[in-house]
């Protein structure tokens, strides 16, 4: 990915959640920041493209000396596989120095954790959120 196609990969993110979320969400918001600053934030990206489409995209960053951090990884579903392929693809191209890859959470979504799952992570990371009422 480049700075030249962000426009491009905003498309697929844009159909991305048209066909999943109709209306307007934080997550789509977030990947919208994070695409059009991709260069400022320094952030590595992969497109997979058909047709000379872009199909699939993913967005990480290194995290420290052994693991890389994925962001973001969306993919046109009528292609099966193509979220199995970004993700090999994208850590094979970018991350093949590093020893670990933290794919974020699965927000309680059971396809998403199954998803995850089947890449039989080292460990899973149990999360809490936490609010603090003001006294």
């Amino acid at each position: 990915m480049t700075p030249e196609i962000v426009a491009e990969c905003l498309n697929l993110e844009t159909a991305w959640f048209d066909v999943r979320n109709p209306k307007p969400c934080t997550e789509n918001e977030a990947m919208a920041i994070v695409l059009k600053n991709f260069e400022y934030l320094g952030v590595a990206g992969g497109v997979i493209r058909v047709d000379g489409v872009i199909q699939a995209l993913t967005v990480g960053e290194r995290l420290n000396r052994n693991t890389a951090v994925i962001h973001i990884e969306k993919a046109n579903t009528d292609y099966d596989g193509a979220y199995t392929a970004i993700n090999h693809e994208f850590a094979a191209r970018e991350w093949s120095d590093l020893e670990f890859i933290n794919r974020e959470e699965d927000m309680g979504i059971p396809g998403l954790r199954k998803a995850k799952q089947s890449y039989y992570p080292v460990r899973m990371v149990e999360k809490f959120t936490v609010a603090v009422n003001p006294v």
